[in-house]
């Protein structure tokens, strides 16, 4: 069986500076060892990418903010919209401006208003925005049941 001998105390290398070892001057990080770590080109590509996305999208709804929460809040309270008798006779959602007003100039047999349920996910979003999510008590009750001590009484008996 073979044995690894340690040097002598006064052959021990000398510690690295700035690097956590034992007294000795043995194991512990070595300051600068390893293989450097440095992002990769495509990775810092893709960050930087990303960066602009974030921006472009933050701008656009920065532009068109009101009548996004115009439309946020009518789904909430639910909205009129306007329905066309096409020529099949089927009633359909009308959404193109230019149709809507030749429905007006046509009359009331072309088109009637209706109004969409109110939309409650939109709604709960909407209270959760301005007040705050509510919070939830959680009451725990635990029972334990009642435990059992047992004395174990040893008695000697020299006979």
């Amino acid at each position: 069986m073979t044995s690894q001998a340690t040097p002598p105390r006064d052959l021990a290398v000398a510690p690295v500076s700035g690097a956590e070892t034992t007294p000795a001057g043995w194991g512990g990080r070595r300051a600068g060892a390893g293989h450097p770590r440095k992002p990769e080109a495509a990775t810092l590509e893709r960050a930087r990418l990303r960066a602009i996305a974030v921006d472009l999208v933050r701008a656009q709804l920065a532009a068109e903010l009101t009548p996004l929460l115009v439309a946020y809040l009518e789904a909430a309270k639910g909205a009129y919209v306007m329905v066309a008798r096409g020529p099949d006779g089927q009633w359909s959602r009308v959404t193109d401006e230019a149709a809507m007003v030749r429905c007006l100039q046509i009359g009331a047999p072309c088109y009637r208003l209706e109004r969409t349920k109110p939309d409650v996910r939109a709604l709960i979003d909407a209270l959760d925005r301005l007040c705050g999510k509510p919070t939830t008590d959680i009451e725990v009750t635990a029972t334990v049941a009642p435990t059992t001590v047992v004395h174990i009484i040893h008695e000697y008996h020299s006979d």
